[in-house]
């Protein structure tokens, strides 16, 4: 997880390095979102980052960025995202395990390019709507 609320640009690149480093298949870099019930939705209603009559539930994906952070733009925090993901998996180990994968099956084909494209053709200065509403074709 990536972008709480304190956490500074260096220590995103700490949890990134960790994944680097660490022998794993697979990785996810998901923003941090306020979701009720925990301590980090009660911090942002307190500390008024989130406004519950003003709350876009859409906005609320591992993939947007739901609140303002002390250190880190959303901006910024969406290009630590995307460069996460693109140093993570153009790791040759990486790179050959999904290949092997990929010709095995067509439809992790199909997910591969369409995540691909959304990481290299994502305006963050978009609107961007959830990959639940995009597959219901809403």
């Amino acid at each position: 997880m990536m972008g709480f609320r304190d956490e500074t640009e260096e220590e995103i690149w700490e949890t990134v390095k960790l994944a680097l480093e660490l022998p794993l298949a697979r990785a996810n870099f998901n923003i941090v979102i306020p979701i009720p019930g925990t301590s980090i939705f009660d911090d942002c209603i307190r500390d008024q980052r989130v406004t519950l009559d003003q709350i876009n539930w859409d906005d609320f994906t591992s993939d947007q960025v739901s609140f303002a952070r002390d250190h880190v733009s959303g901006e910024r925090l969406l290009e630590l995202q995307k460069k996460a993901y693109m140093r993570f998996y153009r790791q040759p180990r990486i790179v050959w395990d999904l290949t092997k994968q990929t010709m095995r099956h067509r439809a992790v084909i199909q997910v591969v390019l369409r995540k691909l494209k959304m990481l290299f053709s994502r305006d963050t200065t978009k609107s961007f709507k959830p990959l639940y509403l995009r597959e219901a074709g809403i």
